[in-house]
């Protein structure tokens, strides 16, 4: 499977300083139709859902397939319990209430049959009746808008980093390569470097993935906008959350 990378740690959260962490898991606690106690946490990243997880009061596993995040991870929440694994063969002790992935982790899974062995592996590593969400690209919205070219520019104290990117669209294949320039200034010397990176996601149907969750043995309970109470998913949402329940 491959890593998300973004350059380095630092540049991945400055990337999505923005981003609302704590508004995405309010949403997500507002799914359960009863609060889990012990959350498994897929894709974890540099931490930054679990910080607020942990706040929150769950008791978390996180992993995640770098260790250069989860070294970033490690150093950001220190009472963190972070292991590095593979979401398709990850062998961990004992069951969880919960799992999440979340930040389109799935998207990194792009053949069937791998998709396949990470429902499956998720669903050994749940109790009965324990949930699963994850949210994913839309293929309704994908090829409805169709992926653009984009430029984002983020700064601190420190450095200055203007991103590139440039999707190629697989319509046949449900995927899309998104390749990524990252040109960064250091503030203090005004020293520029580069970094190239080339990732594929895929994006994926609502009765596609209904599909594969019936067959893993879960029942999917509700199809949402990207983090709204919302279930009419349609063409015009590029993102979606879905939430399963492992069936008893």
């Amino acid at each position: 499977m491959q890593e998300k990378k973004f350059g380095n740690g630092r540049i991945y959260d400055l990337m999505y300083k923005d981003k609302n962490y704590e508004k995405e898991l309010n949403f997500i606690e507002s799914l359960f139709p009863n609060k889990p106690r012990k959350i498994l946490e897929l894709g974890c990243g540099t931490g930054n859902y679990t910080k607020i997880l942990l706040e929150k009061g769950y008791d978390v596993l996180s992993l995640d397939l770098s260790e250069g995040m989860l070294e970033i991870a490690r150093k950001k929440v220190a009472n963190g319990n972070f292991v590095q694994g593979d979401i398709r063969d990850f062998k961990l002790d004992g069951k969880y209430d919960a799992c999440l992935v979340l930040f389109s982790v799935l998207g990194y899974i792009t053949e069937n049959n791998d998709l396949e062995k990470v429902f499956q592996n998720i669903k050994e590593h749940l109790n009965p009746g324990g949930f699963l969400i994850f949210d994913v690209w839309n293929g309704l919205a994908v090829l409805n808008q169709k992926p653009e070219k984009r430029v984002k520019e983020v700064e601190n104290e420190k450095i200055k980093v203007t991103r590139y990117v440039t999707p190629e669209l697989n319509a046949k294949k449900h995927t899309c390569g998104v390749n990524y320039k990252f040109l960064i200034k250091e503030k203090e010397d005004g020293s520029i470097y580069e970094i190239n990176e080339k990732h594929k996601v895929r994006f994926f149907f609502p009765q596609e993935l209904r599909k594969y969750l019936e067959d893993s043995g879960f029942e999917v309970l509700g199809m949402y906008k990207s983090f709204e109470l919302d279930n009419k998913v349609n063409e015009d949402c590029w993102n979606m959350v879905i939430i399963a329940k492992l069936k008893n």
